[in-house]
């Protein structure tokens, strides 16, 4: 015992336990804290490494290895944790970590709370985008984060450098103790094998009580040592979680200031040679720094080895940012795209831009100057206002890229730093879901996007009834419109959408631009200020969603015009025109194929449908028409019939003896019949067309609840998928 005792002190003693003049210098006690442990595991080490091979050789039938392995650990553990009680009494973790709760969920209440209001006004922004005279207004606007109100951070914790050095002291003390940890644990096995391995030489025959008094715990499972380093541990991943909310918080701060330096290029995404897009884009410090706080502060907590520290780290930095930063960026983005409505906000309207979008512009973080409105200076602050607030929406496409990036980044840390076992194993699963999170960011982004849409929307459907002729009275009438006539003033009318058409203004029509055209040009008037400052993959999504609108806008202006056969050949050549407007503005190599944009895009899709049936020469097509879509068909019995009325060489009476009829089936499948002549087509949405022959004739105005129809005359059954109820009518 005594040189037991010898090899662990031995190094101790030559530092000597810090007193009198150095307890007053908390930096150099903890370090000589530090250097204690440190020699007392290494003492410790030492002696089992040059003595027990000797004591198992010479000693291990009477368990003295067995001995010696408990009782270095006995005298590790009473120096150890003698030392570990005064680290946490003189660096008072408790009342610390429980001060550093209440910041936290401070900080959290601050941003996540629906009460927040705008995340600007938070730092000292007022409505009317100027600057309030306090000093945290001044601080917010030189990003100066000392002097705004950091929730209580400073009072409570003092300054971040003195917190972050606290951090790296307990990291280093749980670090030695978990080694330490491993080591004794691991040389008890080895012990616990040779005994095992000795029993089996010797081949002694024992009864069932023997053998299990024969079986003993070299260390007990959960030892004084393990107690006070989970008390560390806890205190210590509590304080981390609260270093990583204040510096996420300085994050926040830094990214809705109107310093200019947080706002950098987008290098994460390439931009895309299509149209610029993407050629401004900006992202701001927000999740740059967001994402290093809550790397550092993991990684930290990982580097202690200790798994249950590591695991509380992970769910702290999952839960940071798939609710706050999530949270966060969400507020963001709604608040910039609300400043970019059109009209009333950092877009031109119809009218251009108006006074509000000046106003808007605090809300991206810029102070409109005074002067005139049309000044080259307003309109840059304008510009630099679309590229702020557009980065919001780059930001959380960011946000979901760092995500995955993080969590494979984890879970590499975990092959090559802990231990197989079921808390490791726990560990990794804490780690999955980041994966969930990503996907939590990525959905929101979406929805942001969605958001930005929506308000850009009402333009376009302006700008759509401008170009076709409907105003947004709705006053004026489609087939009335000429095109391209001049009038007795001699100057060209505006051209509107008409398609009863007759030679001479047919080519009229094709001689110059139509309504398409400017149409067209009045989107990419409205749409490229703000596609040049997004991502690729949100331009497009934006681009989709407004050449959506503009595709629905113009079906139902098509619905109101009559149509010749001049007039649908001159309508297939503006829905070829507006596909090929769509694909040369989209910057994705899915959306160059007619069926990447017509899955991306529903609108345009019907629209292509309606030319191909606008330019049948004959009713009798129709049906092939329908039969090679091999069910993409998108237009309803109704729709088609409508739309085949429109023109003028058709006969109402034929049309409508189509006789369409729609089957409607349990699990929302629709299916289109179009009875013509002696052939029944059958239009099924899993891409199957059944042609009949007339021998299918079921009686008259009578319903069909059943899987298996048998009425052919040549036996054949039609095998439905599920119960359909078929209503027939005298013309079947």
């Amino acid at each position: 015992m005594k040189a037991i005792s010898s090899d662990v002190d031995e190094s101790v003693d030559e530092i000597g336990i810090v007193d009198g003049e150095d307890a007053k210098n908390n930096q150099k006690k903890n370090i000589m804290l530090q250097a204690q442990l440190a020699k007392i595991f290494n003492g410790s080490v030492t002696h089992l490494r040059h003595h027990l091979p000797m004591v198992a050789h010479a000693l291990g039938g009477a368990d003295g290895d067995v001995g010696l392995v408990q009782l270095v650990n006995v005298e590790v553990e009473k120096r150890a944790v003698a030392l570990l009680r005064e680290f946490c009494k003189d660096r008072d973790l408790a009342n610390l970590c429980a001060r550093g709760e209440y910041v936290s969920t401070q900080i959290e209440d601050r941003f996540i709370a629906g009460d927040a209001g705008s995340l600007f006004s938070l730092f000292g922004h007022n409505e009317d985008g100027d600057n309030n005279k306090s000093s945290s207004s001044s601080a917010h606007a030189t990003g100066d984060v000392r002097l705004v109100d950091d929730c209580g951070f400073s009072s409570e914790l003092g300054e971040v450098a003195e917190l972050d050095a606290l951090l790296d002291e307990s990291a280093l003390v749980l670090q030695y103790t978990e080694a330490y940890e491993r080591f004794i644990r691991h040389a008890a096995e080895e012990v616990a094998k040779a005994r095992a391995h000795r029993n089996r030489l010797e081949q002694k025959t024992k009864t069932q009580e023997e053998k299990s008094t024969d079986e003993i715990e070299i260390i007990a499972r959960y030892t004084e040592l393990n107690e006070i380093v989970a008390e560390i541990g806890g205190n210590y991943s509590g304080l981390e979680r609260t270093l990583m909310m204040g510096n996420m918080q300085r994050a926040f701060i830094n990214g809705t200031s109107s310093d200019s330096r947080n706002y950098t290029e987008l290098a994460s995404i390439s931009a895309s040679p299509t149209h610029g897009v993407g050629s401004k884009a900006l992202q701001t410090s927000l999740v740059e720094e967001t994402f290093y706080a809550a790397q550092r502060s993991t990684l930290r907590a990982f580097a202690t080895g200790h798994t249950g520290t590591a695991c509380a780290a992970a769910n702290f930095c999952a839960d940071a940012i798939g609710r706050v930063l999530l949270e966060v960026l969400s507020k963001r983005a709604e608040e910039c795209a609300a400043a970019l409505k059109p009209g009333k906000g950092l877009l031109a309207g119809q009218g251009g831009l108006s006074k509000q979008a000046l106003a808007a512009l605090s809300t991206v973080g810029i102070q409109a100057t005074k002067g005139g409105e049309t000044s080259d200076l307003k309109r840059k602050q304008v510009e630099d206002g679309i590229a702020r607030a557009c980065a919001a929406f780059n930001d959380m496409e960011i946000a979901v890229t760092y995500t995955r990036q993080l969590e494979t980044q984890f879970q590499n840390e975990v092959e090559n730093g802990f231990p197989a076992g079921d808390l490791t194993e726990q560990l990794a699963m804490c780690i999955k879901s980041l994966g969930l999170i990503a996907d939590d960011l990525d959905a929101a982004s979406k929805q942001s996007i969605d958001g930005l849409s929506q308000q850009i929307l009402p333009r376009v459907r302006a700008i759509v009834n401008d170009a076709v002729g409907q105003e947004n009275t709705g006053a004026a009438a489609m087939g009335s419109v000429t095109v391209g006539v001049m009038s007795n003033s001699n100057t060209v009318s505006s051209v509107r959408m008409n398609y009863d058409l007759d030679d001479e203004a047919y080519e009229l029509s094709q001689a110059g631009d139509g309504y398409l055209s400017r149409m067209c040009s009045a989107l990419d008037d409205l749409l490229n200020p703000i596609r040049t400052h997004l991502s690729p993959r949100l331009s497009d999504a934006v681009m989709i969603a407004a050449v959506g609108g503009a595709a629905k806008r113009i079906e139902a202006a098509i619905r109101k015009c009559r149509f010749t056969a001049l007039g649908s050949l001159s309508l297939d050549a503006d829905v070829r025109q507006f596909i090929a407007y769509t694909k040369e503005r989209l910057a994705f190599p899915q959306y160059s194929s007619k069926s990447g944009l017509y899955t991306a895009c529903l609108p345009i899709a019907r629209l292509s449908q309606i030319s191909m049936l606008m330019n049948v020469a004959d009713l009798d097509d129709v049906a092939d028409i329908m039969r090679r879509a091999k069910g993409s068909w998108d237009l309803h019995a109704e729709d088609s019939k409508t739309f085949l009325n429109l023109r003028v060489d058709f006969e109402s009476k034929k049309v409508n003896a189509l006789a369409m009829t729609t089957f409607e089936f349990n699990n929302n499948l629709h299916f289109g019949v179009i009875l013509h002549f002696d052939h029944l087509f059958l239009s099924v949405a899993s891409q199957t067309v059944i042609g009949l022959n007339e021998g299918f004739c079921p009686k008259k105005s009578q319903s069909y609840g059943i899987t298996h129809l048998n009425q052919c005359n040549d036996g054949r059954n039609i095998t439905l998928a599920s119960q359909t109820a078929i209503g027939l009518n005298e013309g079947f």
